[in-house]
């Protein structure tokens, strides 16, 4: 068969464009190739291949043209950016949706938490007991602004940090992290702050959590933090360090006191 009749329009009986093919083979759904695919409009790329059928510069042969999926390209957007925010494994599930609460104080939290979300400005502090949901929320945070905004959040656990600030110390080659954190435009946040084993952190820690912190207050750089220890324990830390994040937070302070029957890590392991 001549080549020319196999690309020859039934509706127009003249040849297609290779353009033309070349957009419909893209935005077709091949299910051999893509088994996973939940788009059957754009395979799951979150881009639609558009062709029009006049060159609008004057040249030769047909234009295609990339657009986004109406069908998923958000959905797409928000799962690289919360692959590129450094989110564990272990909170890739974790939404504001799925937060569930039965007590005042978790409303309050989530509250919080979706106040920030939607206008991430300024700083929004989680503390005091462990195992409440604290992380959970801020995962939630990261979740909902990497849907919404075009630059990924960022994800730090504080111990992993510090590790990184001791690495980059002893190679003067190296980018300090803390350089890095403390102009970032980016929603941060740092979680697990001023974990320590014995519930008192070093010196270092405790000057490096509060040069981040008074950079990026002064900078008004959005910031979450997430910590094992209530306001007023921090505050015996170091009042210093305190009084920038009550100052940055206002409001959006949560401490939550101490009180095991607040911890669902442990209730979950014993239902």
């Amino acid at each position: 068969m001549d080549q020319s009749k196999k690309n020859v329009s039934a509706s127009t009986c003249e040849p297609v464009p290779y353009t033309i093919r070349l957009a419909r083979r893209m935005n077709q759904h091949d299910p051999k190739r893509f088994p996973n695919n939940p788009c059957p409009r754009c395979n799951g790329s979150g881009w639609l291949v558009v062709y029009a059928l006049e060159d609008p510069a004057g040249g030769k042969g047909f234009q295609g043209q990339l657009t986004h999926c109406p069908v998923c390209y958000d959905r797409i957007h928000a799962t690289k950016n919360r692959l590129a925010s450094g989110l564990p494994e272990e909170l890739k599930d974790k939404t504001l949706n799925n937060f569930t609460y039965a007590e005042s104080w978790q409303r309050q939290a989530l509250e919080a938490a979706v106040s920030f979300a939607k206008n991430p400005e300024g700083l929004l502090f989680l503390g005091g007991q462990s195992g409440c949901g604290k992380s959970h929320l801020a995962a939630g945070i990261i979740y909902y602004v990497a849907r919404s905004g075009s630059q990924p959040p960022l994800y730090y656990s504080w111990p992993e940090l510090l590790a990184a600030v001791r690495r980059t110390s002893r190679n003067w080659k190296a980018d300090d992290i803390r350089d890095t954190l403390k102009d970032c435009r980016a929603v941060v946040v740092l979680d697990d702050f001023l974990a320590a084993p014995n519930g008192h952190p070093a010196t270092a820690a405790l000057e490096t959590a509060f040069e981040i912190v008074s950079a990026r207050t002064a900078n008004h750089r959005p910031t979450v933090i997430v910590s094992p220890y209530a306001a007023e324990k921090i505050k015996a830390l170091y009042s210093v360090l305190y009084k920038k994040i009550e100052r940055a937070a206002g409001d959006r302070l949560i401490s939550i006191d101490p009180d095991e029957s607040k911890d669902f890590t442990i209730k979950r392991a014993l239902a």
